[in-house]
């Protein structure tokens, strides 16, 4: 039964591995076309796009594909002709064909829009492409109809591309333009609701899905009854009538469906949301880590942790050696020192009290208040904030190994004590070369934990400035505004060094056990 499962298992992974590299290798199915800066002036066809976004022009790298981008392709090849286009925004597009260096441009408009562009002089084509506009707004936004945000009163602000069907409806519809924010690019509208500069943003159903799909916390209002086309305009009715006519062939043998599903996946599987899941999670890797080299912060941050936690761990057993052995050696002595009346009983009855008072301080105070006393107080000149934060942490831990270590040697039978001065050894003697060697291997667990629960006390390092592991990880939230990664990021690092210290802590232990034997 149990080898059955372990095979069914292993076809689920292997099934969910060839689905999720054939929703990771859609790219290679789209057709992507060299981006060009200026027109061709050869006589082919020349088509510049306006109002240019995903899905619909998608630019990497010098190089463009999407809906747009094939369907002048696909139109193109059925004229025979070479094609060249440029992007450019729609004053400008309109100019270019004016003085005919554009053959044609690719643009969305209302449907009360056509009519107008025909009155000036512009021929649109039949639509390639239908669509409607929507609006993007908060899982919590009471905004939940066209109706509400457009009726005469409405304080709703409202987010738009610029120069975009988008905003063509909401200032045709909205009376109050001071609602209407214009955004140079779709994706900086989208930035603006999540930050609540505005309270919904107003795009095409397409661009909605794909801001849904990459910001967490964002719905769909729907409006079905705004519908926009996509289309070409030119100035040239012979040219317009050659393209209506290809544009209802391509339609009609499936070429247009073909290239809409490239961009538009309507498939829904068992897999569709683990690959949406991967593509998602593939794309804020290299957000906030691969981009601009953030994972060099995070490294950064690793080292200093580690400097820290070293350090202030052997800062910590030097301090915890040096007040336990005045404590045990005061609880061990005062009886007989009391007695003899000698001075070093005082001097030890005063350290002693100084430990105690320290002991207490220490472990009676959080870290990170500590913390902040020796940077901002006690070194308030200094500029090394590495050292600082070592210092501090080794104060800190040294109360508690000192309390380990004081437990360790009062655990020692008295036995010990009095075989070491049996053999001419004096107090000191007698402690280091018998009793602390004796110490250390049974306290040496219990240390090595006190050193994995240092390492993720150096956490709050960053209080004070020093780019820990922690810190790190905040300032790539910082930049990305991602809370996710950059924090499940920084809590894998510290997981695995504490797996790999208690590894170690564990064949330790097994070594010492069986010395024991």
């Amino acid at each position: 039964m149990r080898r059955l499962f372990s095979i069914l298992l292993c076809l689920m992974l292997v099934a969910a591995t060839v689905f999720i590299t054939a929703g990771c290798s859609q790219d290679s199915k789209r057709v992507w076309v060299e981006m060009t800066d200026e027109a061709d002036a050869s006589g082919d066809l020349t088509v510049a796009f306006a109002d240019a976004f995903s899905p619909f022009v998608i630019t990497e790298e010098g190089k463009a594909c999407g809906i747009d981008v094939e369907t002048a392709k696909a139109v193109s090849d059925d004229f025979g002709d070479a094609f060249t286009y440029t992007q450019t925004e729609w004053d400008a597009a309109k100019k270019g064909l004016d003085s005919g260096k554009y053959d044609a441009v690719t643009y969305t408009f209302l449907n009360n829009e056509i009519e107008e562009q025909q009155k000036s002089g512009y021929t649109v084509t039949k639509p390639y492409y239908e669509s409607t506009l929507v609006m993007v707004v908060h899982d919590y936004s009471y905004l939940y109809d066209f109706d509400e945000l457009t009726a005469d009163g409405s304080f709703y602000k409202v987010g738009v591309k610029e120069n975009s069907a988008a905003d063509h409806y909401t200032h045709q519809d909205i009376s109050d333009a001071k609602r209407i924010f214009t955004f140079s690019e779709g994706t900086a509208a989208i930035d603006a609701l999540i930050n609540e500069d505005v309270d919904c943003v107003v795009t095409e159903r397409e661009c909605a899905d794909e801001y849904i799909e990459k910001n967490e916390g964002l719905k769909i209002v729907e409006n079905p009854y705004n519908t926009v086309y996509r289309c070409f305009v030119t100035k040239d009715q012979a040219l317009a009538d050659k393209l209506d006519a290809t544009i209802a062939k391509l339609t009609d043998n499936g070429t247009f469906s073909s290239i809409k599903e490239k961009y538009i996946s309507s498939d829904i599987s068992f897999f569709s949301p683990l690959i949406r899941w991967f593509n998602k999670f593939k794309a804020d890797f290299e957000l906030n880590f691969i981009n601009k080299d953030r994972w060099k912060s995070l490294l950064t941050g690793l080292g200093n942790t580690l400097q820290i936690t070293l350090f202030a761990a052997i800062l910590g057993v030097f301090i915890g050696i040096i007040v336990a052995s005045i404590r045990t050696t005061y609880d061990n002595n005062k009886e007989d020192m009391k007695h003899n009346k000698s001075i070093g009983y005082h001097i030890l009855k005063f350290f002693n009290a100084l430990c105690k008072i320290y002991l207490t301080i220490i472990r009676g105070t959080p870290v990170v208040v500590q913390l902040l006393i020796i940077y901002f107080i006690i070194f308030a000149s200094s500029n090394n904030d590495v050292m600082i934060a070592t210092l501090a942490f080794g104060i800190n831990s040294g109360a508690y190994v000192a309390e380990i270590l004081r437990g360790g040697i009062m655990s020692i039978d008295k036995g010990q004590f009095e075989a070491g001065r049996s053999i001419g050894f004096n107090y000191f003697q007698t402690m280091a070369y018998i009793i602390i060697p004796q110490v250390l291997k049974n306290v040496l667990p219990t240390l090595l934990n006190e050193f994995i629960a240092l390492l993720k006390e150096t956490s709050v390092a960053g209080y004070v400035g020093v780019l820990d592991l922690t810190r790190a990880g905040n300032q790539i939230r910082g930049a990305t505004f991602s809370a996710f990664l950059p924090l499940i990021a920084v809590a894998l690092i510290y997981l695995l060094i504490v797996m790999i210290l208690t590894w170690i802590v564990g064949i330790i232990e097994r070594r010492l056990r069986k010395s024991e034997r």
